[in-house]
């Protein structure tokens, strides 16, 4: 039998959405509904109802319940038992606001605080018996809800929890945000025909696009749709032609959106916004400055599509080839102003910075240049000391060659490394720094590190354009320099992906991604199986396979030091087997373990290594990126798990 018909769970980097990693197998499936009269038909039959609920007919609404004060309404479940998963639909007819609940040995919140049909929540089924139950959260809870539906669930969809927003490495190798883009807002945004778009001044549509001339009056084009606030929204727009004169005569001007000015030059743009005023006479509103008094501007195809970055799972591709999903810790970047380098918040010294010198890792125009003046002396650019916890840090830059091929990025005045931008090979150490790392971006652009650890309560981040390797003090000729962009300070012993960070001086935070599914109960084999990864551990942790009281049983691959694998029956150790050939961090193992009890072992690329003892496991149930309290961060190309325990050539043939 071929692994593809034993394997039961495959997930690899694949398609997603905001919340949820797709799995390969197996595919989504719902089941019958479990659900009797869950639409509520008079007389009530199926459902026990207590305090204040109660079934009625109401003649604006189609049969339904009413939920209020300390009321409640339960049925059994057919098969319900914990180890599965479930999703219940749901209509909202009326609402005062409050939301109810779904009692399980989690008490889980139903939105119901809007009205709304066919709304979703999924759940896995760990009550100890098997009623459904829905209940009112508040004593003033008056909500009422209709066609209630519960479906079991079989999906390897991994659950994606990052409550922000992150970066990744696409596949063109630029470095951008992790995000789904939405449907489009705007109508007529290609200027087909004259509608759709308010006009002041002298703005017209004409030809498929839009035009406006320089009059010394603000002047706009204008359209309203919906917005959220607080909600960020990529805004894409192309200028034809512009020949109006003055300074600041770019486009400008928002309505529900944050103010921001508009690049005025030919070609296609793209910026993002915040919505800050849903309420607003106008979502839109494109402006001409009051400072152009002559000239024209033509505008063509603007957009306007909300973006979602929150627990959107990354897919990077570092380092080209297969993709890998990038599992990270938390990490904040204390560089306040992470891209725009003019800042006074970074500290000049025998050197000027110029702006959108070149095109950055991000695919725009927006990198700088570091550039020497004529002094003999070290050319430094020095971010503000930052305040930390004394212990290890690293320090992030990429960077790219001009006319000078070498850098000196140094930590704390106690050292650093010089790097060669034209090679990509790391040159002398000026001091005692612990680590270094310089990894090609593709287009001439470094990624380069340094981690050094320090018993100062302060880290310092300073960068110099260097003539040759340790040889950072020179007589500048004035115009020669280093392209830079993207600086990033983190507490930690190793770097971690970018987080960008335009002006927040406590630094901007990326929460660490969980990866999880439970209610897979049915398709793990408590008696014998397989959990197989292939991933290149950033640090220490722990990928394993649990049951519905995670403390218990257990089926763990991990790393600490070396890759090991771990067997827990009933909350103690039964098995521990650590692999002392498999040591290095960020390196790609292909690791199995076969559990089964008195015929376990743990393969990796290739090889086997025997573990012995004896267990019985119960309830197998769950896959997490934790276990005994330690989280799993690294990349991941794929995790499959097998209901059976795979013979010899089998494993041999997935490890190699």
């Amino acid at each position: 039998m071929s692994l593809l018909e034993d394997v039961s769970i495959v997930v690899t980097p694949n398609g997603y959405k905001a919340g949820t990693l797709y799995g390969v197998l197996p595919t989504y499936a719902e089941s019958a509904d479990k659900v009797t009269d869950g639409d509520f038909p008079l007389p009530n039959v199926n459902w026990t109802l207590g305090g204040a609920a109660s079934i009625t007919v109401d003649g604006l609404k189609i049969d339904n319940t009413v939920i209020t004060g300390n009321g409640y309404a339960f049925q059994g479940i057919t098969g319900a038992a914990s180890g599965k998963r479930y999703v219940l639909t749901y209509d909202v007819i009326a609402t005062n606001g409050k939301n109810l609940r779904l009692d399980q040995a989690t008490a889980y919140t139903l939105d119901t605080s809007t009205t709304g049909t066919n709304r979703k929540f999924y759940f896995a089924w760990d009550r100890p018996n098997i009623y459904l139950n829905i209940k009112r959260i508040g004593a003033d809870t008056d909500v009422t809800i209709d066609n209630v539906i519960l479906q079991e669930v079989t999906s390897s969809d991994m659950d994606v929890t990052r409550a922000t927003a992150a970066t990744r490495v696409d596949e063109d190798g630029l470095v951008n945000y992790a995000e789904i883009i939405g449907d489009e807002l705007v109508t007529n945004g290609d200027f087909a025909t004259d509608s759709y778009w308010d006009k002041t001044g002298t703005w017209s549509i004409e030809s498929n696009y839009a035009t406006a001339s320089g009059n010394s009056t603000s002047q706009y084009i204008q359209q309203d749709f919906t917005i959220t606030n607080g909600k960020t929204y990529l805004f894409t727009y192309e200028i034809i032609e512009n020949t109006l004169n003055g300074v600041g005569s770019a486009l400008s001007g928002t309505g529900g959106f944050v103010q921001v000015f508009l690049s005025n030059v030919v070609g296609t743009h793209q910026v993002y916004i915040t919505a800050d005023d849903d309420a607003a006479a106008y979502a839109l509103k494109i402006g001409v400055s009051a400072t152009a008094t002559t000239g024209t501007i033509k505008l063509d195809n603007v957009s306007v599509k909300e973006v979602t970055r929150d627990n959107v799972p990354r897919i990077d591709y570092t380092g080209g080839g297969c993709p890998h999903i990038l599992a990270e810790p938390q990490r904040t970047n204390l560089i306040t102003y992470s891209e725009d380098f003019s800042q006074s918040y970074w500290t000049k010294s025998g050197s000027s910075v110029t702006s959108n010198s070149v095109t950055s890792p991000d695919g725009t125009l927006n990198a700088y240049k570091l550039v020497e003046d004529t002094s003999t002396a070290q050319h430094r650019l020095r971010a503000t000391n930052a305040t930390i916890t004394p212990g290890t840090v690293t320090q992030t830059i990429f960077a790219k060659a001009a006319e000078r091929t070498w850098i000196l990025v140094q930590e704390n005045d106690m050292g650093g490394y010089y790097f060669n931008l034209s090679t990509g090979v790391v040159g002398s150490s000026s001091g005692l720094p612990d680590s270094n790392t310089i990894t090609s971006m593709g287009n001439g652009w470094y990624k380069i590190t340094v981690t050094i650890t320090t018993a100062n309560a302060f880290a310092k981040f300073s960068l110099y354009p260097a003539t040759g390797d340790n040889s950072s003090s020179y007589t500048g000729d004035g115009t020669s320099g280093v392209y830079i962009w993207g600086a990033q300070l983190e507490v930690g012993s190793y770097a971690t992906s970018y987080i960008p960070n335009s002006g927040t001086d406590a630094g901007v935070t990326r929460n660490q991604d969980q990866f999880t599914r439970d209610g897979i109960g049915s398709l793990i084999n408590d008696s014998e199986g397989v959990l197989f990864v292939e991933m290149a551990f950033s640090d220490e942790g722990r990928l394993a396979i649990l049951n519905s009281d995670a403390s218990d049983d257990q089926v763990v691959l991990g790393f600490s030091g070396t890759v090991f694998c771990r067997i827990r029956e009933n909350g103690a150790n039964v098995v521990t087997q650590f692999v002392s050939s498999a040591n290095q961090l960020n390196t790609y193992y292909k690791i199995a373990v076969k559990y089964k009890s008195g015929s376990s072992a743990i393969w990796v690329d290739g090889n086997e290594t025997v573990v012995a003892g004896t267990f019985t496991l119960n309830d197998l149930s769950k896959i997490l990126f934790i276990s005994e309290g330690s989280r799993t961060y690294g990349k991941v190309r794929q995790i499959q798990v097998y209901p059976s325990a795979l013979t010899t050539p089998q494993l041999r043939d997935l490890t190699t």
